[in-house]
């Protein structure tokens, strides 16, 4: 039977926003979604983005540990250059922490690697002023079972 990954991957990205929605208000976010890809006005925004999967069976009767890396994307409009480089050092930073904090994800998952975070500007197309985006790189495992039936 093969492993769907985009199941997978889709399951992934539905837990980790739901497991980073509640924590919106506090840091000043107006929207936590899946990866869209589009520039939007809607700023501060978070993106989770889920790249890929690999698979190692263990012993334990059809299980295997899956390794999913995801990228969680913090997006800041600049509109001074202090200002946008604060923001995002303080909020990559609380949001990194906070996810290496909780490695379960509430329970969904059974680990989890904070792999990197990296800062980047954007050109924004409609307004001219620069979208920063800080990205969180981190690798969850978690155990699956295939279904035999």
């Amino acid at each position: 039977m093969p492993i769907d990954t985009g199941l997978i991957l889709d399951d992934v990205t539905k837990n980790l926003v739901a497991f980073l929605e509640p924590r919106r208000a506090e840091w000043g976010i107006r929207e936590v979604v899946p990866y869209e890809g589009l520039f939007k006005s809607t700023y501060p925004r978070i993106e989770v983005n889920v790249t890929d999967a690999t698979f190692e069976r263990i012993e334990s009767g059809g299980g295997y540990m899956c390794d999913v890396m995801a990228d969680v994307l913090y997006f800041f409009q600049q509109f001074k250059d202090r200002v946008a480089k604060e923001e995002l050092d303080r909020r990559s930073s609380e949001i990194g922490l906070f996810l290496a904090a909780n490695p379960t994800l509430g329970g969904y998952s059974n680990d989890l690697i904070l792999e990197a975070i990296a800062i980047t500007a954007l050109r924004e197309q409609t307004t001219g002023s620069p979208v920063v985006v800080a990205v969180i790189r981190c690798r969850i495992r978690k155990e699956v079972f295939l279904d035999y039936q």
